[in-house]
């Protein structure tokens, strides 16, 4: 069955959620109580720098940049790590009986595993990043006057304004205009990576996976390191900085199409035993 049936999908989808619905309820407790847990230290650590009166802005409690770089970093990590279990159900042999055999087409058990374990793991951050603020403000009223109230998100959405301004009145906004394209796009590919991981181990793959990762930026930096020696970048412009950048842009959009197609084809043809997966 190559077609995609909506129906045929959603049935599929209602199974899926109700055969592992334990597996998704503990994926997404362990991310919220991880971000929930962050904000705590993090929360602790300002109250304990306040108590201490530190004369610096790292007394005070409303700054809260570092908790914030933390959180979107933990949660950029949780996603990671929802897209390298996107294929959970093929960890034991029986899984993969049952996966195997249900009437749908290979198209629409992967794009219920896609939405399920990279959109649902998304979302499943988002809800707790927003219950993170809520404990920090919960424990803010709780232990500091209200005129040093605050929103980690909030705060987070001024933060990225006040940085936007600053780079468009240095004349710098094309280079964060870069940067953050080459994020978004490296983060697709690295979400497609973990996907492709998971199609060849369905058991520890994400350790393995993180270290394939490594394993191919260390090359990639002897790689450059070797070129700067030879003098390729003595004539590198600022101009020629932002174009290497949108064309590593392109190049990570491009490796993650391939990456998510590779791994739909590797997922067509799973099989019940094999020498990687027994």
């Amino acid at each position: 069955m190559k077609n995609f049936n909506m129906q045929r999908f959603m049935d599929y989808a209602r199974y899926d959620s109700t055969i592992n619905k334990t597996y998704y309820r503990n994926m997404s407790l362990m991310a919220v109580l991880t971000l929930m847990g962050l904000t705590l230290v993090g929360f602790i650590g300002r109250w304990g720098m306040y108590k201490m009166k530190m004369g610096s802005s790292m007394g005070d409690p409303t700054d809260a940049t570092i908790t914030i770089i933390v959180l979107v970093a933990a949660a950029s990590i949780l996603t990671t790590i929802f897209a390298g279990c996107t294929f959970h159900n093929l960890r034991t042999k029986q899984g993969r009986i049952f996966e195997l055999t249900l009437p749908a087409s290979t198209l629409e058990k992967y794009v219920w595993h896609l939405m399920a374990c990279i959109v649902g793991g998304h979302l499943v951050c988002c809800a707790g990043i927003v219950l993170s603020d809520v404990l920090n403000a919960i424990l803010g009223v709780i232990t500091y006057p209200l005129d040093q109230q605050f929103s980690l998100i909030a705060q987070w959405f001024h933060n990225t304004r006040m940085m936007s301004e600053l780079s468009a009145k240095t004349g710098l906004d094309s280079v964060l205009y870069s940067l953050g394209l080459v994020t978004l796009c490296y983060t697709f590919f690295s979400l497609s990576f973990y996907v492709l991981g998971n199609s060849f181990k369905y058991r520890y793959n994400v350790i393995l996976t993180y270290a394939v990762q490594q394993a191919l930026s260390f090359v990639l930096y002897i790689i450059l390191i070797i070129m700067g020696a030879m003098g390729w970048f003595k004539d590198f412009t600022p101009g020629n900085f932002l174009a290497s950048m949108d064309y590593s842009a392109l190049v990570c959009f491009l490796l993650g199409i391939l990456c998510f197609w590779y791994a739909y084809v590797r997922f067509g043809k799973a099989v019940v035993t094999s020498r990687m997966n027994k």
